[in-house]
């Protein structure tokens, strides 16, 4: 992963924002934060690509952001009857979950990304006078150089890790994250995998669950 912010995650706020102002309500997901915390050079950068894409493409992707964070987001919310009020958010970029949920404050939000984007999103958070609740608690890692083995994770708990697993060294790194993730009981995660010809989202539920 590189060294600086992640165009895909400020491609990923603006198209969730686009979903409320393009699209009919009612909205799959209402999350405007994210792309707030964008400024205008990077809005730039983003929209840059996302507007050379055909409407349809663009339409199209606008709505698969906003489901897979709703889905994700409720998949968290049906945890917390089964005791996981944790949170993991691997591949964090600039989810605001933790800022706009109406339910965010019954859950200890832990987000894991590439140490260069835990900086920025704070930067831009506190640019924006939006405050870092005290159960939000940033995790610095480089999948590509280390495993989630090498950390304390919450168990139970509820991990999303959107838009991930494409962006590591097939096969051993995907492979390291899958067994690090599912390692311990009670854990529920929400995924999404692509390659070059395929797209899914995938429920993984641990034996038990």
């Amino acid at each position: 992963m590189n060294q600086t912010p992640n165009v895909t995650a400020m491609g990923a706020a603006l198209l969730r924002a686009a979903h409320v102002v393009e699209d009919t309500p009612p909205w799959v997901l209402e999350d405007t934060v994210s792309a707030g915390l964008l400024t205008t050079a990077e809005r730039a950068l983003a929209a840059a690509e996302l507007d050379s894409w055909p409407s349809e493409v663009r339409a199209a992707f606008r709505l698969a952001h906003a489901v897979r964070n709703r889905l994700a987001e409720d998949v968290a919310v049906e945890g917390l009857d089964a005791g996981r009020a944790d949170y993991v958010v691997l591949g964090a970029g600039l989810d605001s979950f933790a800022w706009r949920h109406p339910l965010a404050a019954r859950f200890r939000v832990v987000e894991i990304d590439h140490p260069a984007t835990p900086r920025w999103k704070r930067d831009r958070l506190r640019a924006a006078g939006l405050t870092e609740p005290a159960d939000v608690c940033f995790v610095p890692l480089d999948l590509t150089a280390a495993s989630l083995a090498g950390i304390e994770l919450p168990a139970p708990a509820t991990w999303s890790w959107l838009g991930v697993a494409m962006y590591l060294e097939p096969p051993s790194s995907r492979r390291r994250s899958a067994r690090s993730l599912l390692r311990a009981p009670a854990r529920r995660s929400s995924s999404t995998s692509s390659s070059p010809t395929t797209s899914s989202t995938s429920w993984l539920v641990p034996s038990g669950q």
